[in-house]
This record gives C-alpha cells, structure tokens and sequence, in this order.
C-alpha cells in the first residue's frame, strides 16, 4: 500500500460497483485532499456530470460480463479545473476463476491533450498562414489604389459635393477591410517570441493607460485587490500586451451601462511548473452555454459585435506560444472571467 500511495498515477480497487480502496494520486486526480481517504463515493461525484453517467453505465456492464473495461473521462474539481483520465479496470479473479474484485488505474492524459491540440492547430495555422499570405497581397493591393483613388477625389471635392458622403464612406470601408486583413494574416502567422523578463504588475498597468477613456467614459470601475510582490515573468512583452488589451476591451464591450472590471494576478503552479495566474472578471452580459465552446474560434462573435471574431482566437494562439493556458468562464446577464495562466519562464530559455 505505501508503494501504491506514492505512484505517479491513480490506482484503485473495486468490489462489484463499490469502490473500496482509492490511493493519493487518484484522489488528487479526482480534485480531492489526497490525504484524507473520506467517502469512496466524492471520487465517482467528482466525475464530470457530462461523463458519469456513461462511465456508470458502461463499467457497471463490464462488471456483469466479468470483463476488462478502459475508458476515457474527466474529472470536475471544485474550482472548475477539469482534469482528463485514461482509465482502466481489470477484473482480479480466485482459484475457482470467479471475479472478486476489479483493480483499476487512472492516467492523467490532460496535458498530452493539451499538446495534441496545440500541435493540431499549429499545423492547421501553418498552412492557414500560407494561403492568408498570398490572399492579403491580392486583396491589399486593390484595397490600397481604391483608398488612395478616394482620398484624392475627397480632397478635390467641394464641400457641398454630394459625393463627399459616398467618398468617406469608401475611405472608412477600405480601412475596415485592411485591418480585417491584417487580422487575419496575425491570426494565422507562425508565432514567434521575443521573451524578455518584466513586471507582470507594469504590463496591467500600462494595458489600463491605454484604455483609460473608454473605461471612463463608460463608467467601469477597475478593481486592484492588494497582492504580495510577484516574480518577475519571461515571456513576449508585446504580444502579452496585446492578449491584456483584447480581453479588458472584451470587458468594455460587455458593460456597456457602466460596471465594476475586477484584476488579480497571482502565482501558481501546474503540474509542478511554477507559473503566475491573471484573472479579469466582469459584471456584463456574458456568454451563453450555446455561445461558450465557440468563443475561442476564429471569426466567431457573440451578439452586436461588429469584430472580427478573431480576438480571442489571436489571444489564444499567443497564450500556446508561451505554453500557457487561457479559459473563459460566463453566466449571461451576472458576467464573465478570464482566467489567464502562464509559466514564469519559457521553457526553452530555461
């Protein structure tokens, strides 16, 4: 039992449905004290709901048929942290070749899909940078004698030409369109980073600067609760200043009658991995359970939105970059948090 409490993965015991022994690491994956053995039955409670109906059913069939089951599932924590599992069970038999216990083991696959998904978009974004490339010249280059053919005939217009109106309105279009361009060809660029050590804390503060006038013109107030002193973090300044302006502009967005933008930063771990946490929650309008899976996908918008729908998407594919993770979590009509987590330093710099 002592080696098995030490193992780097779950391991457990069942009798029938029942569970009858559960080691530390298990009930670590479970998002419980592994320290404290309590009730069997919080283990099988913290199952996603999504997925524990279905892992009930499928095992409680194997147990009948007197068969090895595997299965993949999740785990949901308290907190919301979701932790993904490779499981599986084998029946354990006596002398007679009866079953009198299945022995079970749990894999902790989150962040090998996690990687998988990162690898995936990163050669989908590879290929998506190739043809955004080549269809940017093509738009571009019309794009810019239309804006520049406009703003000659602007300038030589009368002020009372009736064209003026259609004029500035081709201006504004053509502006629109080249900075959806530009969207685009930053969505799907291959990223690279210029990691530099700085103050978490600078970088909120210059993001709030920026945005100072329409957080007050819309009338939101930013909340700083105190935080002790924060190491530094290696990470690319600029495109990190970019992911901050999205999300407090995304915020902005959200409250649009005036509301309270809360901000903490705090460091934290994964997986060992020393790391610094920013979270953004706001008072808006939220997202939808429909809308929510969708938020991080490119050309995606929520509502009257006139964006491009690739904020987030940008966002996130930045946050990859530096081996990080970002989440959204909303309630429509009570307000959203974003939960940014990033490692203190870049893995190949270490």
């Amino acid at each position: 039992r002592s080696i098995a409490d030490h193992a780097p993965f779950g391991i457990f015991r069942t009798e029938g449905m029942a569970l009858v022994y559960s080691n530390r690491y298990n009930r670590l994956l479970a998002g419980l004290d592994p320290d404290e053995e309590g009730d069997p039955e919080a283990i099988r409670q913290s199952i996603h709901p999504e997925d524990r109906e279905r892992v009930l059913s499928e095992y409680a069939q194997a147990v009948r048929e007197n068969r090895p089951y595997e299965t993949v599932f999740r785990f949901l924590h308290k907190d919301g942290t979701i932790t993904k599992v490779l499981s599986r069970r084998i029946p354990i038999k006596d002398d007679a070749g009866r079953t009198i216990m299945y022995q079970g083991f749990n894999i902790d696959i989150t962040a090998l899909e996690q990687m998988q998904a990162r690898l995936s978009r990163a050669e989908h974004l590879a290929t998506l940078g190739q043809m955004a490339a080549g269809i940017a010249h093509e738009i571009r280059n019309p794009l810019v004698g239309i804006g520049s053919t406009a703003s000659v005939m602007l300038e030589d217009a009368e002020p009372k030409d009736p064209r003026r109106q259609d004029l500035e309105t081709i201006l504004k279009e053509t502006r629109r369109l080249d900075r959806i361009v530009n969207q685009i060809v930053d969505y799907a660029r291959p990223r690279t980073l210029a990691p530099l050590l700085f103050a978490m804390e600078d970088l909120l503060k210059e993001t709030l600067a920026v945005l100072g006038a329409p957080l007050a013109k819309k009338q939101i107030r930013v909340e700083r609760p105190s935080a002790p002193h924060l190491s530094p973090i290696q990470a690319d300044r600029d495109q990190l200043k970019q992911v901050l302006l999205n999300i407090v502009q995304n915020a902005i967005e959200a409250m649009p009658d005036g509301g309270i933008l809360r901000i903490a930063a705090v460091e934290s771990r994964r997986d060992q991995e020393p790391g610094m946490t920013v979270t953004f929650t706001d008072n808006g309008s939220g997202v939808t359970r429909a809308d929510l899976p969708h938020v991080f996908e490119p050309f995606f918008t929520i509502g009257k939105h006139r964006g491009t729908g690739l904020g987030l998407a940008i966002c996130r594919n930045i946050v990859d970059a530096h081996q990080g993770e970002i989440r959204l979590e909303s309630q429509p009509g009570r307000g959203t948090t974003v939960s940014l987590w990033l490692p203190l330093r870049q893995p190949s710099l270490v």
